[in-house]
């Protein structure tokens, strides 16, 4: 069951220009990024939750789709696949409004892995290798390292 979107999908007007904004750097964001990293899904949802609820911007979807992915990987951990496959297909479709890239966040390759995720939970098969959030402009390495130091 993937949903109807594509990685070349056009930006929702509302959010042409996110990939521009200056990197956030909330302590409450970063620690629900870490919390996912961690695979810590419930505390992530949670932390994220605080961040969402006062949130009226374009900022509001973009965290209730990291917040759908999180409850996602939650529900597959409790071994509750349908669940999974429910949230994380919302999850997709709120997210694929701010590819390539917003707050910072490599939102295309989480977008992409999700994808593969989803049909892996379809095939109830390899479900121990959850994706992983990802800073934009980075390639391998997870948002909590710091960048190497500059060769002289």
């Amino acid at each position: 069951m993937v949903p109807d979107a594509s990685p070349e999908v056009k930006p929702a007007p509302q959010v042409q220009n996110a990939a521009n904004q200056p990197l956030v750097r909330e302590p409450l964001f970063e620690r629900g990024l870490r919390l996912f990293n961690q695979r810590s899904f419930f505390e992530c949802h949670e932390v994220l939750e605080d961040l969402w609820r006062p949130e009226r911007g374009p900022r509001r979807l973009f965290l209730q789709a990291v917040i759908h992915f999180a409850v996602s990987f939650y529900h597959v951990q409790r071994h509750n696949l349908p669940g999974a496959e429910r949230q994380l297909s919302k999850g997709l479709k709120k997210l694929a409004g701010y590819l390539p890239a917003f707050e910072g966040v490599n939102t295309e390759r989480l977008y992409l892995s999700g994808i593969q995720f989803l049909e892996r939970i379809g095939q109830r098969k390899n479900l121990k290798q959850f994706p992983k959030l990802t800073r934009a402009g980075r390639s391998k390495r997870s948002h909590a390292e710091s960048p190497r130091p500059a060769r002289r």
